[in-house]
């Protein structure tokens, strides 16, 4: 495992945790427990909102995947994850930085869902857990 991306420090004022993972963000993250903030988080995760209404473009063509959640790899230790209600997380630097890309159709709620669940074990899964 390499060690954490070092960038610029930004305001994230929210921190978490979940699964073992301390979690700074720029936003409240419902359903994750808040608790202080770490010197040092394990992640950090940064949500956007955008007007985009198309579903990630995706290769498949079959109408039972078209309702699937999409894994693509970004270069060497990047991935993103789109769901078909318009919310895709980037995972960049190995897990260390996940941004949020949430379409005006979803919710942060909606988001939080998935990010609890198959994102951060998704990550944990990268970090070997």
């Amino acid at each position: 495992m390499t060690a954490p991306h070092t960038e610029p420090e930004i305001d994230l004022p929210c921190s978490f945790a979940a699964y073992g993972l301390r979690i700074l963000s720029d936003r409240e993250l419902p359903g994750l427990l808040a608790i202080p903030s770490p010197k040092i988080p394990d992640i950090r995760v940064r949500t956007l909102y955008t007007t985009d209404t198309t579903p990630p473009a995706t290769s498949r063509h079959d109408t039972l995947l078209d309702e699937s959640p999409q894994l693509e790899r970004e270069g060497e230790s990047n991935y993103r994850i789109c769901y078909p209600e318009g919310i895709a997380f980037r995972i960049l630097y190995e897990g260390h930085r996940i941004e949020i890309r949430i379409a005006h159709r979803a919710t942060l709620e909606d988001a939080a869902t998935y990010l609890q669940g198959p994102v951060l074990g998704f990550v944990s899964r990268l970090r070997g857990w």
